[in-house]
Formats: C-alpha cells, structure tokens, sequence
C-alpha cells in the first residue's frame, strides 16, 4: 500500500512542478515581450534625437531674432524718449 500512496505523492509532486515551470515560463516570456517594447521605444526615442535637436537649433535661432528685434525697438524707445 505504501508504495502505491508514495507514487500517487509523487505524482503530485510533479504535477505541481509541471504547473510551476508553466507558470514560470509565461512570466518569462511576458517579460521578455516587456523588454522588446522598452528596446523599441529607446530604439524610437534614439532616431527622434537628431530631429529634436534641429528642432531646438531652429526655435533657439527665432528666439535670438527676437531678442534682438525687441532689443532694437527698446533701444529705438528710449532714443525717442530722450528726445
């Protein structure tokens, strides 16, 4: 009789393994799909660098035109002012 309750535990044992490794396998490959979406936005936010920086460059250059348009009507301003 003990052999028989010692294979039905055993059984078990393995079953409950069985059911273990699947459930760690789909841990793993749920990770592994995260780690695939995180390496493409890096790999989209990497490409989008270049454009932001152009983008940056150009907003910076009409701000200084600006800045300098309004540094001319001040200085115009204050000539008038002085008069």
């Amino acid at each position: 009789m003990e052999a028989g309750a010692a294979k039905e535990e055993k059984g078990l044992y393995i079953k409950d393994m069985e059911e273990s490794k699947k459930k760690v396998q789909k841990e793993i490959e749920s990770s592994e799909i995260k780690i695939s979406k995180a390496n493409s936005e890096i790999n989209d936010a990497d490409r989008d660098i270049p454009r932001n920086e152009s983008e940056h460059n150009e907003l910076n250059m009409k701000i200084q035109e600006q800045q300098t348009v309004v540094q001319n009507i001040t200085d115009k301003l204050n000539k008038v002012k002085s008069y």
